[in-house]
């Protein structure tokens, strides 16, 4: 199975299915982190400063759907001149056997695709990584529910060393 094929593939997928917009505070305040990937291909669109986990877990159910192997990988990035603040990073780790391809909404419009393990930004530093199987994600139920948490905050405080969703939003 040819995986760079497929990350490409899935990659121009979600980017036909799911646009980056502008979102207003109360749709932030609504939606990010909120809602189950169902919901989002419903919706049809993310916000556009902060897309990664959206179309990392539609990316997810793609793969899913194809049932090729893959992780959920989540890094917390420590705070940087430009952020004062942690922020979190979603990409994927397909895998097979032999071999590991990242595919990694960076931002910008910009998707990396590679063969190797995830290893972080270089730019920033990286406090950690929580892997998860992605078979594990279930479609219909926001990212914190398949962690078995009641909230986004509470996944992120029990997880993440210095994450502030709050500060994130604001």
């Amino acid at each position: 199975m040819d995986y760079l094929r497929i990350a490409k593939d899935i990659a121009e997928e979600v980017d036909r299915k799911i646009k980056r917009v502008y979102w207003t505070n109360k749709q932030i305040d609504k939606w990010f982190g909120k809602t189950s990937v169902n919901e989002i291909l419903k919706r049809g669109h993310t916000f556009f400063m902060n897309p990664c986990l959206d179309l990392t877990l539609v990316s997810s159910k793609l793969l899913n759907s194809k049932k090729i192997p893959h992780f959920l990988v989540i890094e917390e990035h420590h705070s940087t001149k430009e952020f004062n603040f942690n922020r979190l990073h979603f990409v994927l780790e397909i895998r097979n056997k032999k071999e590991i391809y990242t595919l990694n909404y960076k931002g910008d419009n910009i998707v990396e695709i590679y063969n190797r393990v995830y290893s972080g930004r270089k730019d920033i530093p990286s406090i950690g990584t929580i892997k998860v199987n992605g078979n594990q994600i279930n479609p219909n139920y926001p990212l914190h529910k398949n962690f078995g948490y009641k909230s986004l905050e509470e996944l992120t405080k029990a997880n993440f060393k210095n994450y502030c969703l709050s500060k994130n939003l604001n």
